[in-house]
């Protein structure tokens, strides 16, 4: 592109870019390769860069850099999509924002600078232009760049050896470009090793450096961060809120070397900081105006921490050989940087105005307006330039400096924005330094945060301070009212002086025990000094101990914890601490006061638990002519190696204690928890003094001094040696508790006296229900008066009456147990017999109740209400109580006489144990009572008296006998039964044909009486077990018998079928039965209907032999001579008949033809042969003839006829 084009290019680059695009006219077309963009630009264009890191590629080897060229503007930082410059973030780098877009000199290993290139940027300028301030370079990290060629001392033998990061030379021209919001960091050169400004033979670099950082860059010879070359030249940068930071030089110029040998080096430096850059001489600038001038001129800078290990901590200025050194300061702030060798000037002088310094500093001229004999850090810390809230460096910077919108800047007319980019004159006036302090008033509060990091100016939590000291020597002429502690241990020290406290400043109120978050103090988690007992415990979570020394070891600890001198008064406030360690166990007041020791003051103490503090005297607090007030505190394991285990009073002291606790401090003299003397008069309101003990006076110890103690509780302090008052004390007590076996004087209106602990164990100060401290103490007290809160945080009036005490009881009070119903006297029980006794009673519960007998305990089974007794013995027979326990006593009730009756022993006499029916009742005679009573199923009649009864039932009896004790005995018997008759009837046919006389008979009874149907009669007398009956009309005829025994009676019945129709019945015919060896017989079978009907249907006949034998028959025979019958001719009607079965020829079966049937009252003749086939001899066995039974009636209605046996003998 032609370099005299006329309209703007912007170029685009991006970490993965094209290498060779065409254009790079947009993100999405960028290049990688930023020189190629550098290279086809013209001036006015402009580069975008976006994030990542960039590296030269050009020319070859360590020669490669960025090569700018004049008006082009390249800018850095971009993510790569914005279209507009104010879209790129924000880049701060002296607010610790960087930019992302890094430009390295690292091209070889990486880590190892010997192979980095010597420049990262370079700067050509040249005698028919150079490079202006149309050239700039905004927004990027420059690294890894190292101008070490050769080893010279001489910069300008070789330009390679300077300018690691950039490398600005005029080339006998001008080279200004204008660099902002960049980072210089890690690079090397012997000369300017973040930048190196060359001028040499006749050139001008006047380079203008913006929001630029300088930090860990160094220069082998001079110039750790910059080396302005003015040698035969003009070397006179400009720079403007820029850090110099920890960058180092091993020769001159820990941050900058200007050279103006021969030459000029005149930079101008505004709202520039200098912290903790080191050379061997100018830790911070080297001023070389030998045969020239160096006389750089400095407005609003920041000297902090810079060290030279030969002259100049700050400075180091030669105007030797008739040249000029002569640094210009305003409105600068130098400190720590070496006391006495801040400044070395040799032929030189410092010009200075409106400048602090601290006390040691030297080597400057006297200016206007300057502070010289300030002693506290101006800083809020050792690595900080921000400037602490009463800075002496705070609106007093010089009157007439102004502010404007751009340059040229001066001494009077400054940038609108500090080093941190926010306004540079607040409150009227400039301040001293590089930054703006920003509040125009005074803190009314502080903060202290042992976890704090960081800045830490005290105004927040976010800056809170980290040590309790430095908040209470805060530097401002106007104290802070309040300190906010968020929790934390705090120690006066972090050496190992003893005699360091926390000193506190009268008015000031300090609260402790935050979180660390809160804006109201009411957000404060709540605090409840006291320990042990029912209440949450939550003592303060900040502690302030003076454990200093060894940990564990109280030899070395801080003599007092905290201390409060003349001028302190009631409105200087300690609330929510816990307080402990202190030691004041040497001579003098290091003697004194462990935890704290007051001296003509009168500080407030609230809601503070001091413990584990030991002195000599006043192992917790000693006051000498003071008057503290403790309020919901709790002295604890406090120990003096003398005299007040906790407190010690002198000299007209009255500290006035409220809500307070005193528990287990010590004294080895006199005083375990308070010594008084020297017309001392504490008052103690609602307070508690437990289990403190001393040789003398385990509570108190009064001498020349009056002791007032009102609504308190002193217990357990020692007995008789509770209170030891000497040389015309007093003590003044008003509703107050003392446990009598101090044998104090108790006589002052509402004290009580009692020999039970009023609290829930011997280690806690919360009341136990059933204390009598309980709404006792002073009623005229009202929460006005005593506060609205008791020690541990809950109300601290219950019921509409303080407790005494530092701990008000939160429930109603617990009520003594009582008996509203006694046992009875006494009472007679039987033996097996059951018992109750019931009591009963009012009070607080849990109520649990135990019962004795003759002073034994009944154990578990009897811990009722009632005494509950089963099955009573001779043996329970006694005396009888209970003892009641509650919520606060235990009674017993009077005694309960028991008698225990024995039991009669009955006889009974039964005159049957069986009722029958010839015997149906029985009767029953009881003896061994005086009165009977009878139970049963079947009582007819019963005589009380005489014990008879007469019953009539079977069952179970119960005959009750009673004594004249009224004790009964219970026997029992038990009646059968047998009542019952079984009457059995019969007749001697079931079945007979109408006409037909039966036999009927009963069995089972002693007498009969039968009766018959209608359709029957009897033909003998009804009574008798037998008689007879003529059957006269067809159908079942049933016979009714009843048999009587006594008073049993039961009815019988007898059923008889009377058949009316055909029945038929075989007669066999064989005179002759005896059977020779294969003989074979002829058989006659007589088929008869002898009930007078025609029997016709289905008739079936079967004959059957017995084995051995077999049975024939022949259809067509007509007429045979029965075998042993004689010779006649016997017709026969097989022709009418079929067989119709047969098996293996022994049995056969014939059915009657179709359409014949046998006439009423006669007969039809069959013939049979029978063959004896193998029977044995002499065997002797039966045939059968059998009519089948008819279901239907049609030819056979009485089935009792129809088989007809005959034996046949085989000889």
């Amino acid at each position: 592109m032609s370099n005299t084009s006329l309209a703007q290019v912007t170029r685009y680059v991006t970490a993965n870019g094209n290498s060779d695009p065409v254009y790079a006219f947009s993100w999405g077309a960028s290049t990688n390769n930023l020189q190629w963009a550098i290279d086809l630009s013209s001036p006015g264009d402009v580069i975008w860069v976006a994030a990542g890191a960039y590296k030269p590629k050009s020319p070859a080897g360590r020669e490669a850099t960025f090569q700018m060229k004049e008006g082009v503007k390249i800018y850095g930082g971009f993510q790569g999509n914005e279209t507009s410059l104010n879209q790129r973030p924000r880049i701060d780098p002296a607010d610790g924002l960087p930019s992302s877009t890094t430009l390295s000199g690292d091209i070889g290993t990486p880590g190892d600078p010997s192979d980095n290139i010597y420049h990262v940027v370079s700067y050509a300028g040249n005698v028919r232009g150079g490079i202006t301030t149309n050239s700039v370079l905004d927004g990027f990290v420059i690294t890894g760049g190292n101008a070490v060629a050769t080893n010279t001392s001489n910069p300008d033998d070789d330009a390679n050896n300077s300018g690691g990061g950039i490398y600005n030379g005029a080339y006998g021209g001008t080279s200004n470009p204008i660099i902002r919001n960049c980072w210089f960091q890690g690079n090397y050169a012997l000369f300017g090793a973040g930048m190196a400004n060359d001028a040499y033979g006749q050139g001008n670099t006047f380079p203008q450096l913006i929001n630029c950082v300088f930090q860990s860059n160094t220069a082998f010879v001079s110039g750790g961060a910059i080396f302005n070359n003015g040698h035969f030249g003009d070397s006179d940068p400009s720079l403007i809120n820029c850090l110099f930071q920890r960058n180092e030089a091993f020769g001159s110029g820990g941050a900058i070397y200007n050279l103006g040998v021969q030459g000029h080096s005149n930079p101008e430096l505004t709202n520039c900081a200098f912290l903790a850059n080191k050379a061997d001489s100018g830790g911070a600038i080297y001023n070389d105006g030998r045969s020239g001038e160096s006389a750089p001129i400095l407005t609003n800078c920041t000297f902090q921490s810079n060290t030279a290990t030969q002259q100049g901590g700050a400075f180091y200025s030669s105007g030797a050989l008739l040249g000029r050194g002569r640094p210009v300061v305003t409105n600068s702030i130098f400190w720590n940087n070496g006391g006495a060798n801040t400044f070395y000037n040799e032929s030189a002088s410092i010009i200075t105005g409106y400048c602090l310094f601290e006390s040691t500093v030297t080597g400057y001229n006297a200016g206007t307006g300057n502070l010289t004999n300030v002693s506290t850090s101006p800083f809020v810390n050792a690595t900080s330039i921000a400037l602490s809230a009463c800075s002496p460096a705070v609106n007093t910077g010089n009157p007439s400096s102004v502010t404007a919108a751009s340059g040229p800047y001066s001494a009077s007319t400054l940038p609108t924005t500090d080093l941190a980019g926010i306004p540079r004159i607040v409150g009227g006036r400039v301040d001293m330094g590089a930054v703006e302090y920003q509040l125009l008033n005074s803190p009314t509060r502080l903060y202290v945060n042992a976890a704090a990091t960081g800045i830490a100016d005290g105004l927040s939590w976010a800056t809170a301070f980290p040590d309790l000291q430095l908040a209470l020597t805060y530097p401002c002429t106007s104290t802070p009212a309040e300190i906010w502690v968020a929790g934390g241990t705090y120690k006066p020290t972090s050496g190992t002086d003893r005699s360091v406290s926390f000193a506190l400043k009268n008015g000031v109120a300090i609260y402790g025990g935050f979180a660390g978050s809160e804006t109201a103090l009411n957000q404060r988690p709540e605090i409840n000094p006291v320990s042990g007992g029912p209440d949450a415990v939550r003592p303060s979570s900040s502690t302030l101990s003076g454990d200093i020394g060894t940990v564990g070891n109280a030899n070395d600890n801080s003599y007092h914890v905290v201390t409060s001198s003349q001028g302190v008064t009631a409105t200087t406030i300690l609330d929510g601490f816990v307080i402990t360690g202190g030691n004041a166990n040497d001579s003098n007041t290091n003697g004194y006061g462990g935890a704290m020791y007051n001296t003509q003051s009168t500080p407030k103490l609230v809601n503070c638990a001091l413990q584990g503090n030991s002195a000599t005297q006043g192992g917790a607090i000693y006051n000498t002519q003071s008057n503290p007030s403790l309020t919901n505190c709790f002295l604890q394991n406090n120990q003096a190696q003398s005299n007040g285990g906790a407190i010690f009073n002198t000299l007209n002291s009255g500290p006035i204690l409220l809500n307070c606790a005193l528990q287990s401090n010590q004294a080895k003299s006199n005083g375990g928890a308070i010594y008084n003397e020297g017309n001392s008069a504490p008052k103690l309101t609602n307070c508690t003094l437990q289990s403190n003990s001393a040789a003398q006076g385990g509570a108190f110890y009064n001498t020349q001094s009056n002791l007032n103690l009102y609504s308190s509780i002193v217990w357990n302090n020692g007995g008789t040696n509770t209170f030891i008052s000497a040389n015309g004390s007093n003590i003044n007590a008003n509703f107050s508790l003392v446990d009598n076996s101090t044998g104090a004087n108790t006589s002052g209106p509402g004290n009580l006296t009692t020999t039970t602990s009023p609290f829930v164990s011997s280690t806690s100060v919360a009341l136990n229900p059933c204390t009598i401290a309980i709404n006792a103490g002073d009623p005229n007290s009202t929460t006005t008066t005593i506060g609205i809160n008791d020690l541990a945080s809950n109300a601290r009036i219950v019921g509409g009456r303080v407790d005494m005490g530092a701990v008000e009881y939160q429930s109603a009070a617990s009520q003594l147990i009582a008996f509203t119903q006694q046992p009875a006297s006494g009472s007679a029980v039987c033996v097996g017999g059951n018992l109750t006794v019931p009591v009963s009673v009012t009070g607080t519960g849990p109520i649990t109740y135990q019962w004795y007998k003759s002073s034994a305990s009944l154990g578990g089974a009897q811990q009722n209400a009632s005494l509950s007794l089963s099955n009573v013995q001779s043996a329970a027979a006694g005396n009888y109580l209970v003892t009641v326990t509650g919520a606060c006593n235990s009674v017993t009730s009077t005694a309960f006489s028991l008698t225990v009756n024995s039991l009669p022993t009955p006889t009974v006499i039964t005159s049957t144990n069986l009722l029958t029916c010839l015997t149906p009742t029985a009767s029953l005679s009881a003896t061994g009572g005086t009165s009977y009573g009878f139970r049963g199923p079947g009582i007819v009649s019963s005589n009380p008296s005489s014990g008879t009864a007469l019953l009539n039932a079977a069952g179970s009896y119960s005959i009750i006998v009673t004594a004249a004790s009224g004790c009964s005995a219970l026997s029992t018997t038990t009646i059968n039964s047998n009542m019952t008759l079984t009457v059995s009837a019969g007749a001697s046919l079931g079945l007979a044909n109408v006409g037909v006389t039966i036999s009927l008979t009963a069995t089972g009874a002693s007498s009969y009486q039968w009766s018959a149907p209608s359709s029957a009669s009897l033909s003998t007398p009804s009574t008798g077990p037998a008689v007879s009956a003529k059957l006269t009309t067809a159908g079942v005829q049933t016979f009714t018998v009843v048999g009587t025994s006594g008073v049993c009676s039961q009815n019988a019945l007898v059923s008889v079928t009377a058949l009316s129709g055909p029945d038929l019945t075989a007669i066999v015919s064989l005179p002759d039965a005896n059977f020779p060896a294969g003989g074979s017989k002829d058989l006659l079978v007589q088929v008869q209907e002898v009930n007078g009907s025609i029997a016709s249907g289905n008739i079936v006949i079967t004959i059957t032999v017995p084995t051995g034998y077999s049975v024939s028959f022949d259809n067509t025979l007509t007429s045979f001579t029965v075998s042993g019958g004689g010779s006649d001719l016997v017709s026969v009607d097989n022709t009418k008949w079929q067989q119709s079965s047969n098996l293996a020829g022994q049995q056969i079966s014939l059915t009657i033809n179709s359409g014949q049937s046998i006439a009423a009252r006669s007969t039809m003749n069959l013939g049979f042969t029978i063959t004896r086939t193998s029977a044995n001899s002499g065997s002797a066995s039966n045939l059968t003839v059998n009519i089948a039974d008819d279901s239907s009636g049609g030819y056979d209605v009485n089935r009792l006829n129809n088989v007809y046996a005959r034996i046949i003998t085989g000889l």
